[in-house]
């Protein structure tokens, strides 16, 4: 059972961590608990430089526009190719930067609930040891 808009937290209920030296478990019984675990992965991994953002790309030299009126295939071409792996990656730097923004209002306000947003957005697969999962204990 993942981490989701609606999670369930109740007794019996363990939070996984999924970092690059092992797993780390935090009690999720109450979300107030879960909460606060998440701010603490936030705020060390954030301490560890592990949320950077990368330098804001730059347009092509050329607008957008000219790309039909070019008449050079090749020139045309090359043009997208530049457009479009401005676009890609303008839409990286965004939500790179929309989640740091996220994480450290979440630090400075102390919110919970800002910071379980954070750690299921980011523990989604985009990152390779940043998954969170919640899973229950087994009665013995």
């Amino acid at each position: 059972m993942g981490i989701n808009s609606k999670p369930v937290f109740k007794q019996g209920i363990i939070m996984v961590a999924m970092e690059k030296h092992g797993n780390r478990y935090f009690d999720a019984s109450s979300r107030e608990k879960a909460g606060k675990a998440c701010l603490m992965l936030l705020e060390e991994r954030l301490n560890e430089d592990c949320y950077v953002v990368m330098e804001k790309p730059i347009e092509p030299d050329r607008p957008k526009s000219d790309i039909p009126k070019m008449k050079n295939g090749t020139l045309r071409a090359a043009l997208e190719k530049a457009w479009d792996e401005y676009d890609t990656f303008l839409k990286l730097y965004t939500k790179e930067s929309n989640f740091l923004i996220k994480v450290k209002q979440a630090i400075k306000d102390k919110n919970i609930d800002m910071a379980i947003d954070a750690i299921t957005a980011r523990g989604n697969g985009d990152s390779e040891y940043e998954d969170v999962y919640l899973a229950e204990m087994e009665n013995v």
